[in-house]
């Protein structure tokens, strides 16, 4: 009986296998002539569980009659429990590794969106104005550089006619509808008329 009275249930243990062990002492005892009662048995089971069971002990301690009550009946108590247990380790796993794949993607996220947008510092709202508003102060993104104002620029490109080439004579500095030529030819072309007409007008 002395193994009987030091078995003890391991951390690692089930509930089925501890009470597999004892049904074997059990039969051996009963071979030798020894029969164990259901108060022995079922008091050796509540007091052999790890501490985990010690909720479940103590209800069923407080709540029971040992003295009827069944090995069958707290192996059934037990086992009930311990599911419970399993249930609750398995769902704080899971909640624990949604946790992290969440913290992981927001960490994901934040990464890939830095240095998109940097606002400057020290400078306020209006910065940063649509076109139209009278405003031609531009920051682009990373730089504090101003865009630049493609009218102004071909504004000062049509005055610079330096490098302007005139298609009627060829030369450098005008365009065709201000040659020079053109002007002078027009200029005879209108005494010619003026002249004709004069000329009619004496005959008439």
């Amino acid at each position: 009986m002395s193994e009987f009275e030091l078995m003890q249930m391991k951390e690692d243990d089930t509930i089925d296998s501890f009470t597999a062990k004892i049904s074997s002492v059990v039969t051996r005892a009963s071979e030798l002539g020894t029969t164990l009662s259901q108060l022995i048995l079922v008091q050796k089971l509540l007091n052999a569980v790890p501490d985990r069971f010690t909720q479940m002990v103590a209800s069923i301690e407080q709540y029971s009659d040992l003295d009827t009550m069944t090995l069958d009946e707290a192996i059934g108590r037990l086992k009930t429990y311990e599911e419970r247990l399993k249930l609750k380790k398995k769902e704080s796993l899971v909640n624990n590794l949604e946790e992290l794949l969440y913290a992981g993607r927001g960490q994901h996220v934040g990464n890939r969106g830095r240095g998109r947008f940097r606002p400057s510092q020290g400078r306020g709202i209006g910065n940063y104005q649509h076109r139209g508003e009278g405003h031609t102060s531009y920051e682009s993104e990373g730089t504090d550089e101003p865009l630049k104002d493609d009218s102004k620029q071909e504004t000062s490109v049509m005055r610079d006619k330096s490098k302007i080439t005139c298609y009627r004579c060829e030369k450098l500095g005008h365009y065709a509808y201000e040659c020079p030529p053109k002007k002078t030819k027009e200029n005879e072309t209108l005494l010619v008329e003026m002249e004709d007409e004069n000329r009619h007008f004496c005959c008439a």
